[in-house]
């Protein structure tokens, strides 16, 4: 794969969606279940599962992708994606504000599992979908 042809493998396409989406998608099951246990007050775990929302939406995406193949791209459908990977990204980061307390160390792991590879997951499956320019043809 080079930068100017982002195309891949439809195995290492589906590999790489696993690793950006799925811990995404297992913390928002996490999260639910802590919800209807009532371990964990409503006001702390809806934000937090409204961002995990990101991750079964790049699941699905990525299956669309990986199966019909980039031209099935729909604006509006990667626009959702792109608005729900930027809300898990802006709840993600507020919530660690929240724990100025906290070092750095600590937390770096999970910003990384649940914010930075779901969102470099939906770019590359945006780079993958974008519309293609013809080259010039020589005559």
């Amino acid at each position: 794969m080079s930068l100017g042809d982002p195309t891949v493998s439809r195995w290492v396409l589906a590999l790489e969606m696993f690793v950006c989406f799925a811990p995404l998608s297992l913390f928002g099951l996490a999260v639910a279940g802590s919800l209807a246990t009532g371990g964990v007050p409503v006001s702390y775990t809806a934000p937090l599962l409204s961002a995990a929302i990101a991750g079964p939406l790049g699941l699905a995406f990525a299956y669309l992708t990986i199966v019909f193949g980039p031209t099935q791209h729909n604006r509006l459908t990667l626009l959702a994606m792109l608005l729900a990977v930027g809300w898990t990204l802006t709840v993600y980061f507020t919530k660690m504000a929240a724990l100025s307390g906290t070092q750095f160390s600590e937390w770096w792991r999970d910003s990384v599992l649940f914010a930075l590879l779901p969102a470099l997951g939906m770019l590359h499956l945006a780079i993958i979908g974008r519309p293609r320019t013809r080259p010039f043809a020589n005559t």
